[in-house]
């Protein structure tokens, strides 16, 4: 590989002169070749496309036939080496992503400019000469995609400093050991080296952990890789710098290079979890039900000795995403309501009277795609629902026509997306839609990693995109879950916490910033699957005036579960249902 890429030639654009008023960010990109694993062509393509950032490729010229910006394991242990292509040729096919090691040719657009500069063999350095070369071309950032070492000259080249990611195999050994251990989570992230704040660390994509694959835990790291660099050029593009109060010091990796020993010990390892989890799909399946009980005040202030009424669904289906709202002294319950006979859900509904009453479910709204997630909205004594539609393509805005019966689509807010758990908030005189989603599709699609943002003066649009988006990249923390809510008059976001599992936990973020040009959160509170007996997970909540509302699901037989119909139970609080909360 190493030797193809260094015969490719470079063709050398004409360098465009630095102007006294630079209109555009200038980002200069160091390349051993224009030959590039896939991560790295899939930076450079998301850079053309980015609005207000001027890209100059810098290729390195140097004798050296061992630079690659591909990693090698040359001197990885051979039972390591054999299990690691073992695992790439069986989880290549079943990889929600492209391999992003495989080599692809950069093909530049949009006035990209490339050019060389020659480097010093052996000891990967630059010559005096090239470094005033790069210095002339006046780089607001300078990314070093190649082999070059990080070295103090590069670090003083563009305004905003050095920016790069640490080495290929230092990334392999820590996730091996994230695999040995089982960690549920790994993070992508930039280094960055600036005279105004010196070396540290922009976190990027907090992604959920394959249990089984090294090669699916590298591909994800290496397709995440652009999310910190765009974090990065989109606060310079709109805030004039990196924030240096997001920035971190990491410590020093704690892992040493897996040996053939420590390798057999994790083949030990799969094949047990393997088993176990083969095993469990085989007997079982988990369902999905939704639970209610009264609130004292609109903080959620309840007592782990309330009860929950909790609605169980019939064999064949789930209950889940509840929504609630009140009108007319009747209390509503939306929620989704999947058959697996069917393979999609409607939107149903159950009632609750003034004296706690409950009525069976009805459906409200049914189409002929799979409907999830109904998020109800008021705005001027009208009434509004915001299902998830994702199998249509779209995010669709239903109005009432006879509540809660009958439906009309009112706006078509996004068209040709892929878009999970939308939510509709009213602040501040403008509309903002939160949604998940909307940068996958396919076999690869990632509604759990992404939180973007739009913005409205009115319901029918145009919906603006946040500068900023994605606006949350953290699978802790991110798709949602419910509608905002007020507490003591503070703005709250429900999200999900999808690192260990799909829908382990809701996690409360305070808004500390809702702008059309920042947007900022702080977790406060988390609703963990303990809050009652039994329960694996949870992944919505709501409340009114008068109700708290949420999901749960446990695991059932796959061949009984003894319900021909709905029913309601009443069942104890096994603890509060907030931990760690902190008063806004």
């Amino acid at each position: 590989m190493a030797e193809i890429m260094a015969t490719l030639p470079i063709v050398e654009s004409e360098l465009p002169p630095v102007t006294a008023q630079q209109p555009q960010l200038r980002v200069g990109v160091l390349l051993d070749s224009l030959l590039l694993p896939n991560w790295a062509c899939h930076i450079l393509d998301e850079m053309q496309r980015l609005e207000g950032v001027e890209l100059i490729v810098i290729a390195v010229e140097t004798d050296d036939s061992s630079v690659s910006s591909i990693a090698n394991y040359d001197h990885t242990p051979k039972l390591v080496r054999l299990w690691c292509d073992l695992d790439r040729s069986f989880f290549s096919k079943r990889s929600a992503h492209h391999d992003a090691m495989a080599p692809r040719r950069f093909t530049p657009t949009n006035g990209v400019v490339i050019t060389s500069c020659p480097a010093q063999s052996g000891i990967h350095a630059f010559i005096p000469q090239t470094i005033s070369k790069l210095r002339s071309m006046q780089l607001d950032v300078l990314l070093n995609l190649s082999s070059m070492e990080p070295t103090r000259e590069l670090q003083g080249i563009a305004k905003h400093g050095l920016w790069w990611f640490g080495d290929g195999n230092d990334l392999g050994t820590d996730l091996f050991w994230l695999l040995y251990e089982r960690a549920a989570v790994f993070d992508n992230t930039l280094n960055i080296s600036s005279s105004q704040f010196g070396t540290a660390t922009l976190p990027g994509c907090c992604c959920a952990a394959d249990k089984y694959s090294l090669f699916r835990n590298l591909t994800e790291s290496y397709w995440r890789r652009w999310g910190p660099v765009q974090r990065g050029l989109n606060e310079i593009r709109y805030d004039g710098q990196v924030h240096s109060d997001r920035l971190v010091t990491l410590p020093a990796s704690p892992h040493t290079r897996p040996r053939n020993r420590e390798c057999a010990g994790l083949l030990i390892r799969l094949l047990g979890r393997m088993l176990h989890d083969c095993g469990l799909k085989f007997l079982q399946r988990e369902e999905w039900f939704i639970a209610f009980r009264k609130i004292h005040g609109l903080s959620g202030s309840t007592s782990a000795k309330d009860d929950f009424t909790v609605l169980r669904p019939p064999a064949g289906h789930f209950y889940a995403d509840p929504f609630v709202i009140e009108r007319e002294g009747t209390t509503y319950i939306f929620f989704e309501d999947y058959s697996y006979a069917s393979g999609k859900a409607v939107i149903s509904f159950i009632t609750i009277n003034a004296e706690g009453e409950c009525s069976p479910p009805q459906v409200a709204l049914q189409e002929d795609y799979h409907l999830a997630y109904p998020c109800l909205f008021q705005w001027n004594r009208e009434i509004y629902l915001l299902p998830e539609t994702k199998n249509c393509q779209t995010i669709q805005l239903y109005r009432a026509l006879n509540f809660p019966h009958q439906w009309e689509i009112a706006h078509v807010l996004q068209e040709d997306v892929s878009a999970v758990d939308s939510t509709l908030l009213s602040h501040d005189g403008k509309f903002w839609l939160f949604t998940s989603g909307l940068n996958s599709d396919g076999q690869g699609f990632d509604g759990d990693t992404e939180l973007f943002l739009f913005f409205s003066s009115s319901l029918s649009g145009p919906w603006k995109p946040h500068p900023k988006n994605p606006v949350v990249t953290d699978v802790r923390n991110c798709r949602g879950a419910g509608q905002m809510q007020k507490w003591n008059g503070q703005l709250i976001r429900p999200a999900q916490d999808c690192s260990s599992i799909y829908g382990h936990a809701v996690v409360l973020n305070h808004i500390d910033v809702l702008s059309e040009n920042d947007y900022r959160e702080t977790p406060i509170a988390v609703i963990s699957p303990e809050w009652l007996d039994r329960n694996l997970g949870t992944h919505t909540f709501n409340c009114s005036r008068t109700y708290e509302v949420l999901d749960g699901r446990v695991p059932v037989s796959r061949f009984w579960n003894g319900r021909d119909s709905a029913r309601f139970e009443t069942a104890p609080a096994a603890k509060p249902l907030f931990s760690g909360f902190n008063d806004v």
